[in-house]
């Protein structure tokens, strides 16, 4: 089934579902991670975060520092996993979900300014598969503790700032009608 918006199949799925809890994201933001240390702390199930310890992800504020400290304090257990760009959510042997969404309100879909994303949720029969390649990917990985976890930081913020700019903020509708209006006049008196 192809779901627009996985924040709210996701969390349903942990309201309801009960079982070890895998999530694998290379971003996670602080109010999803703490919406997750608080669901974790109170879940009597294993929780694993798949993860990359990027600093450019920490500098550019996809990556969240504090927020990986609420989820190890909340006992979910971290590892980094190199090249990881794979968004997959796992929870116990009945539902995953696979997609396009990273572990952030815009790519969930609670943001005000939600990304534009794509996921499917996994038919019951396969989601022993999806959790296989998961436990793959968590034998690959390195366990991150608060040690890895405060190198990073240190190496995001030795990081030049990113010379970008960023994204343009979106003009209001009635700038575009001006806009618009002002080329049609123009072209009229051009004879275009």
């Amino acid at each position: 089934r192809v779901v627009h918006g996985a924040g709210s199949e996701l969390f349903a799925a942990l309201a309801t579902v009960s079982g070890t809890v895998t999530l694998t994201s290379p971003f996670i933001t602080f109010p999803i991670a703490q919406r997750l240390a608080e669901l974790a702390a109170e879940s009597d199930d294993d929780w694993y975060l798949l993860t990359q310890l990027e600093p450019s992800s920490v500098a550019n504020k996809v990556l969240t520092v504090p927020g990986l400290r609420e989820l190890l304090r909340a006992g979910v257990y971290i590892r980094h996993c190199a090249s990881l760009h794979a968004k997959a959510y796992v929870v116990g042997t009945s539902f995953a979900i696979i997609g396009s969404a990273n572990l952030t309100g815009a790519g969930l879909g609670s943001a005000q300014a939600s990304n534009l994303e794509l996921s499917v949720t996994v038919p019951r029969p396969d989601v022993p598969r999806v959790q296989s390649i998961l436990d793959q990917w968590w034998d690959e990985g390195f366990e991150v503790g608060q040690d890895d976890i405060d190198r990073l930081e240190r190496q995001a913020a030795a990081l030049p700032p990113d010379p970008r700019p960023g994204p343009p903020a979106p003009r209001p509708a009635n700038d575009l009608d001006a806009v618009v209006d002002q080329l049609l006049n123009e072209a009229r008196q051009d004879n275009v």
